[in-house]
């Protein structure tokens, strides 16, 4: 029998494509739109038939029986699993399609539930000042490779705002900080953390050097 109905909210993420000029350039961007739909569900409850005593038949063809017994049903209810992100889609044709499908319970530990390795970054250790390589797809489906300094951490849709730095010479070493250049970032296109570099000032001019060569692919 229904013991109640409760009214529950349903959680999905949608990811939305949108088109914006930048620096006279037309540049596409993605946004992870939070959408919510209330349901209703029903709570099932068994009571248990209560006990009494049998009437017993003298009769030889009568049927003794023993006493129902206390019954107890157990009641499984199947939830659907609606929290968990998907981050491998990059078809424009997939780009509608809910990123959140079922939900899942995930404690995190760093170094034990992602890996970690050299080329692989983990949102927590994304935060103000970390500098890493930042993959920018082009519409003529050229993947640039930037640097960027990480301004914010990542946020509930899986953002991060990045200011983006520049090659100065052919050493591939030194860096200077464009100020004006900065864009919110989608936790996939990080590549990979990049160890923080040394500040270098030539007169008025501030530089950032690293000690080893970063692979760069600009524009």
């Amino acid at each position: 029998m229904i013991d109640q109905e409760k009214l529950v909210e349903l959680v999905q993420w949608v990811r939305k494509t949108y088109i914006i000029e930048k620096n006279g350039k037309k540049v596409k961007i993605s946004k992870n739109i939070k959408q919510t739909e209330q349901v209703t569900i029903a709570i099932l409850t068994y009571r248990p038939l209560p006990e009494h005593e049998i009437e017993v038949n003298d009769s030889p063809t009568s049927d003794l029986k023993e006493p129902l017994a206390d019954i107890t049903n157990i009641i499984r209810v199947h939830t659907k699993r609606f929290y968990e992100t998907v981050y491998t889609s990059t078809s424009e044709d997939e780009d509608d399609q809910p990123l959140v499908k079922q939900k899942k319970t995930v404690h995190i530990k760093p170094g034990t539930s992602y890996d970690l390795s050299a080329d692989n970054i983990h949102p927590l250790l994304i935060k103000n000042g970390t500098h890493m390589l930042v993959k920018v797809p082009s519409k003529n489906k050229v993947e640039y490779t930037y640097l960027g300094v990480a301004k914010s951490c990542v946020d509930e849709d899986g953002d991060v705002q990045v200011m983006f730095n520049k090659t100065v010479d052919d050493t591939g070493k030194i860096f200077k900080l464009v100020k004006s250049d900065v864009s919110d970032v989608m936790f996939e296109n990080l590549i990979k953390i990049i160890p923080s570099p040394k500040e270098v000032k030539r007169g008025r001019r501030v530089y950032y050097e690293f000690d080893k060569p970063i692979e760069v692919f600009e524009k």
